[in-house]
């Protein structure tokens, strides 16, 4: 049995058990929703959003834009539009327009269909996909059903080789893979929440998501495996209608937004943040240059640099073109109080806006580090250097009650 077998040697590496402790904790693609280079399936009944969503959720990733107030890692995709190939034009023109999206995002689309059961269909692939020079970070399988060959979707055989080819392209690509597939016939009463054919495709899948949509086009995305973190809670969207242009004619696609309120941890937020981000929200249209939100929060420079980047990894606010400019979420805005649709700036007794009171008095508490730097005027690196470590402080303890699930207020 002389050289190297197929595996490869290199990834042959035994860890002891105190090595584990050092292994990276689960790497997020869009954060607590799925993980980098991993197979999600989302499922659902035909005709009921499910390309919407992950459509959506593909777009988000190749602009680096929070998707559903969940943080993503940025990077290139590729979409595999094996059903209604010309149609997704018009819904990768609603997001744009919708989102504010002045270039074009490093989203790839193959309008055919590839057997993925077929290896020297998936090696033709990847080598398009090596060809484009970037680096692609997800690539969408939509559906199943057109790419799985001549195959059985119930025969477990016939499954796990639609499994595997799903696995040497993750591999080969070092991407994420999502794949879109059909539930399972519903009777009379209730809807299948179970997806079509062999369990080998769920033992198989990391991440299950079933996507399904009522009469009054409120979309659910419910998910009901996990792997290696835990379920995130069940989403509302709404499937909003909104007009575009395709070429020189008017015509319409549709977008999703959250619709309803988000589980209570996703809207706590330590005061301190609270009111920076009540500041950006009262900025026209949700969204300003850094300058401009320093100036309308009454900030210091470190505190709001130090606010941003909190509140861009938890999902707050998003970068938005020009480069400098930032803008409220959906998220956001429901952490507020308010809608998706509008956020709610509180008020005083003698009706100014809690954001301009707090940036007028410096009263409200805002945490130790926000405090003691807004009570001096002139600090030292050294003194700056112990505020920082505060502030480090005092958000990962606020990073960890939200994993925890706890509450701060």
């Amino acid at each position: 049995m002389g050289g190297e077998d197929s595996v490869g040697a290199s990834r042959l590496k035994l860890h002891t058990a105190f090595d584990l402790f050092d292994l990276a904790e689960t790497e997020w693609l869009v954060e607590g929703i799925l993980p980098v280079e991993s197979f999600a399936v989302f499922y659902g009944p035909s005709g009921q959003a499910k390309t919407f969503v992950t459509v959506d959720l593909a777009m988000s990733v190749s602009t680096g834009s929070s998707w559903l107030g969940h943080a993503t890692k940025e990077g290139a995709v590729v979409y595999i539009v094996a059903e209604g190939g010309r149609g997704v034009s018009k819904r990768v023109r609603a997001w744009l327009d919708h989102h504010g999206w002045p270039k074009e995002p490093a989203a790839f689309f193959l309008l055919d269909a590839v057997q993925i059961t077929d290896r020297n269909a998936l090696r033709a692939l990847a080598k398009r996909i090596a060809d484009l020079g970037v680096e692609v970070i997800l690539i969408v399988v939509d559906t199943l059903a057109r790419c799985f060959g001549g195959g059985d979707e119930n025969s477990s055989q016939d499954m796990s080789e639609f499994v595997a080819g799903i696995d040497w392209l993750k591999k080969e690509i070092g991407a994420a893979m999502i794949t879109v597939h059909h539930s399972g016939k519903p009777n009379p009463t209730k809807p299948s929440e179970t997806e079509r054919g062999s369990s080998a495709l769920r033992a198989a899948a990391d991440v299950m998501v079933h996507v399904s949509m009522d009469k009054d086009r409120i979309v659910t995305v419910k998910n009901n495996k996990q792997k290696d973190a835990e379920e995130f809670p069940p989403m509302k969207l709404r499937l909003k209608q909104v007009p575009i242009l395709s070429g020189a004619d008017q015509t319409t696609s549709c977008v999703l937004t959250l619709e309803g309120h988000v589980p209570t941890r996703a809207q706590t937020l330590p005061m301190h943040l609270k009111t920076t981000l009540q500041a950006l929200a009262s900025c026209p249209n949700g969204e300003a240059s850094v300058g401009e939100w320093q100036t309308k929060a009454g900030a210091k420079g470190r505190t709001i640099h130090s606010h941003r980047d909190a509140l861009v990894k938890l999902g707050h606010i998003e970068a938005r073109q020009p480069k400098g400019r930032y803008a409220i979420t959906e998220k956001g805005r429901l952490a507020l109080g308010g809608t998706a649709a509008t956020a709610t700036t509180p008020t005083h007794s003698n009706g100014s806006s809690a954001t301009t009171q707090t940036a007028a008095t410096a009263t409200t508490p805002i945490g130790v580090a926000d405090a003691a730097e807004a009570a001096v005027d002139d600090w030292d690196d050294g003194a700056w250097a112990a505020l920082d470590a505060i502030r480090a402080a005092e958000e990962e303890q606020y990073e960890r009650m939200m994993r925890s699930g706890g509450s701060h207020e």
